[in-house]
């Protein structure tokens, strides 16, 4: 039996939210969505995610939180995607040094592009 893959969303927007999930568990993925990075590291001691979405307005120090996140046991394996509308560009490319996989930018990717792109750097 083929297990299937995670994601933990972080996002203050329950719209965005609600339609990045409705397409990853269409593509056959668990979904927990979390509003609050400190809820996302509760979850993910248990949960061993294979992907993990930050929304960079849902925090200030994006690049801390990514650094903070990656350093947990559990999510060390863990892709970390951070979704920005564009206004945290600075936070973004320090945070993409600080650890994070890759960045998306909400007004410029559909649904399905994130499940595939997601999909591409767990590997799968």
């Amino acid at each position: 039996m083929i297990e299937k893959l995670t994601v933990l969303m972080v996002a203050c927007d329950t719209y965005l939210a609600g339609a990045f999930a409705r397409r990853f568990e269409r593509d056959g993925w668990n979904v927990v969505t979390v509003t609050s990075v400190k809820d996302a590291e509760h979850i993910a001691v248990r949960l061993r995610p294979s992907a993990l979405l930050l929304h960079t307005a849902c925090t200030r120090d994006v690049a801390a939180e990514v650094k903070r996140l990656r350093a947990l046991p559990t999510l060390r394996r863990t892709k970390v995607v951070l979704l920005d509308d564009g206004a945290h560009m600075h936070g973004v490319s320090t945070a993409l040094t600080a650890g994070a996989a890759d960045v998306l930018f909400i007004g410029h990717v559909v649904p399905s592009d994130m499940v595939t792109r997601v999909r591409q750097l767990v590997g799968v």
